[in-house]
C-alpha cells in the first residue's frame, strides 16, 4: 500500500542542524568597544558603592545584635549576585560573540544584574548626587534591555511586529521612575494595586507574544531554547511570590515568626533569582540543549502534588480535631489527629502521584502521551500474535502514529536464498 507524500523544504542548516546561523551583527569591533566600556562604567560604579552600601546598612541597624556582620552579609550577597550575573555575561560573550542576540543577552545580563537588580548602585547616588545621572541612567538601560529582551528573544527579533511598540511603551513608561521620581508620571506615587495591575498586564502581553512566536514561528531548537527560559522565569517567580508574599502570610496566621528571618528571607530571594539569567545563558550558549520537558513535568507533578498533599493534611487535621473536640471536648489538637493525618497523606502519595501525572501528560503532553499508550497497547499485542503479515501492518501502524513520518517502508528478511525480501510500505 502507497500513500501519497509531502516533501517539506526545510531551512538551511546552521550550526544546529535545524536553523541557518543567526544573523551577525555589522561594524563588529564598534559593537564590542561600546560593549567593553558599559561593562567597565557598571563594574566601576558597584565597585564604587560597595563601601557605601555597607555604611547605609550599619546606621540602619544601629542597636541591633551583630549589626556590622549583618550589614557585611548583605553586601556580600549583594556582590556575589552580582558577579553571577557578570559571569554569565562573560559567558555568553564569548560563547556567540558575534551574534546579535548572543551581544544583546550579555549586555543584558550585565546591565540588568550588575546595575538595576542589585540596590548597590543606588548608595552611590545617595552620597554623591553628581552621580545621580549616570547611575539612573544605568539602571534604566538595564531594565530597558530586560523588556525588549522578552519579546526579542530567542532570535533577535520582534515576533510579532507589534510588540515593538508595546516594549517601546513599556520603556517609555519607566522613564520618570528612574529619572524624574519626584513626579507624579513616576510610578513611585502610584498605589501598589495600580503597580501590580500594570506588570501583570505587561507580564500577560509577553506570555501572549512568546505563546504566538512558538507556535507560529519558532524552528525547533529555538523552543527548546524558550522552553528553558519560561522554566526558569516561572520557577523564579514562584519561589518569590512563595517567599515575599505566601511565608509572611502564613506566619500572620499561624501568629508564628517561623524560623526564617528577613535576612534569611533576602538571601533565598536574591539565590532564587539566579535561576532566570543561569536558565537565559543555558538557552542561548548551549550548542545542543538538553530536553527541559522532563524537568517541567516533574517540575507540575511535585509542585502540585505538594500542594494537593499540603491542603489534604490541613483538611483532616481541621476535620478531625473538630471530631475530637465534639466526643470528647478537648481544645488542644490531639498527637491521634497529628498520626492519623500523617498516615492518610502517606497512604495517598502514591495513587495520587499516578493520578497527576497521568493527567498532566494526557493534557500538557498530549502527543507524548498517546505515543505510550499506542506503544503499550502494541507491547499486548505482540505477545499474542501469531500472523506475521498482521502483525506488519501492527507494526507500521504503530510507528505511523508515534513518530509521525511522511512514509514508512519495512522489510523482513525471507528465509529462503533466492527469494527477495518482503516489503511493506505506507
Amino acid at each position: 500500500m502507497t500513500r501519497e507524500s509531502r516533501t517539506i523544504m526545510a531551512p538551511p542548516a546552521g550550526d544546529d542542524g535545524d536553523v541557518a546561523p543567526p544573523r551577525r551583527m555589522r561594524a563588529l569591533p564598534l559593537v564590542w568597544l561600546a560593549l567593553l566600556a558599559i561593562a567597565a562604567g557598571t563594574v566601576g560604579i558597584f565597585i564604587s558603592a560597595m563601601p557605601l552600601r555597607y555604611a547605609q546598612e550599619t546606621q540602619a541597624c544601629v542597636g541591633a545584635a551583630h549589626c556590622d556582620a549583618t550589614a557585611a552579609y548583605l553586601v556580600a550577597l549583594d556582590a556575589f549576585t552580582a558577579l553571577v550575573w557578570l559571569a554569565l555575561a562573560l559567558v555568553v560573550f564569548w560563547r556567540r560573540p558575534g551574534d546579535r542576540i548572543g551581544i544583546f543577552t550579555a549586555l543584558t545580563l550585565l546591565t540588568f544584574g550588575v546595575g538595576r537588580f542589585p540596590d548597590t548602585p543606588l548608595a552611590l547616588s545617595a552620597a554623591y548626587p553628581q552621580w545621580s545621572l549616570p547611575v539612573a541612567a544605568l539602571r534604566f538601560l538595564g531594565s530597558a534591555c530586560l523588556s525588549i529582551f522578552v519579546f526579542v528573544f530567542p532570535d533577535g527579533a520582534f515576533v510579532p511586529r507589534i510588540t515593538r511598540w508595546i516594549a517601546a511603551a513599556w520603556i517609555l513608561v519607566q522613564i520618570p521612575e528612574f529619572f524624574f521620581s519626584a513626579s507624579a508620571a513616576s510610578s513611585d506615587g502610584w498605589s501598589p494595586l495600580l503597580r501590580f495591575a500594570g506588570f501583570l498586564g505587561f507580564v500577560l502581553v509577553v506570555g501572549a507574544a512568546q505563546a504566538w512566536r512558538y507556535q507560529r514561528v519558532s524552528t525547533t531548537r529555538q523552543r527548546q531554547q524558550t522552553r528553558w527560559v519560561v522554566f526558569g522565569l516561572a520557577l523564579a517567580l514562584l519561589c518569590y511570590l512563595a517567599l515575599a508574599f505566601g511565608y509572611p502570610l502564613l506566619s500572620d496566621l499561624t501568629a508564628m515568626s517561623g524560623p526564617l528571618s528577613p535576612v534569611a528571607l533576602t538571601s533565598l530571594i536574591s539565590l532564587t533569582f539566579l535561576l532566570v539569567p543561569i536558565t537565559m545563558t543555558i538557552a542561548i550558549v548551549r550548542h545542543r540543549l538538553y530536553d527541559v520537558d522532563l524537568l517541567i513535568n516533574r517540575a507540575l507533578v511535585y509542585g502540585s502534588l505538594t500542594a494537593a498533599l499540603a491542603a489534604l493534611y490541613l483538611a483532616s487535621v481541621f476535620v478531625l480535631q473538630m471530631v475530637v473536640v465534639a466526643v470528647t471536648g478537648a481544645r488542644q489538637i490531639s498527637p491521634l489527629v497529628i498520626v492519623c493525618s500523617t498516615l492518610a497523606v502517606a497512604a495517598l502519595f502514591q495513587p495520587l502521584r499516578r493520578t497527576l501525572q497521568r493527567e498532566i501528560d494526557h493534557r500538557f503532553y498530549r502527543r507524548k502521551y498517546d505515543a505510550n499508550a499506542t506503544i503499550a497497547a502494541f507491547s499486548i499485542i505482540l505477545r499474542q500474535q501469531v500472523d506475521l503479515a498482521d502483525l506488519r501492518e501492527r507494526l507500521v501502524e504503530v510507528a505511523q502514529e508515534t513518530m509521525q513520518p511522511t512514509h514508512v517502508s519495512l522489510w523482513l528478511r525471507t528465509t529462503t536464498r533466492h527469494k527477495p525480501d518482503a516489503r511493506h510500505e505506507r
